[in-house]
């Protein structure tokens, strides 16, 4: 549903949300692909009323792109994080 490039950008989101140590759950995934499809002037590529992708997306996407990770967010505190990035 999404053109190449705008998925280019989506995973390569991810990849930055995943580096800052910020959990991807599909709710968020969904919620911008959304965001890029209206941002980019796309007609109708997504439920409008949902405001977010369909629920048959995400798991098509993910075996699109096996690189990206699925996990529940954790609390992290900056000191955690300072530790884990050297």
């Amino acid at each position: 549903m999404l053109p190449y490039n705008l998925e280019e950008e989506l995973v390569s989101y991810c990849l930055m949300m995943e580096r800052k140590f910020f959990g991807l759950t599909t709710k968020s995934i969904k919620r911008r692909a959304f965001e890029l499809a209206i941002q980019n002037g796309l007609v109708r590529p997504f439920p409008v009323q949902q405001g977010r992708a369909g629920w048959k997306w995400p798991r098509k996407f993910m075996c699109r792109h096996p690189r990206l990770r699925l996990h529940k967010p954790q609390a992290t505190s900056a000191a955690r994080v300072k530790g884990l990035a050297k």
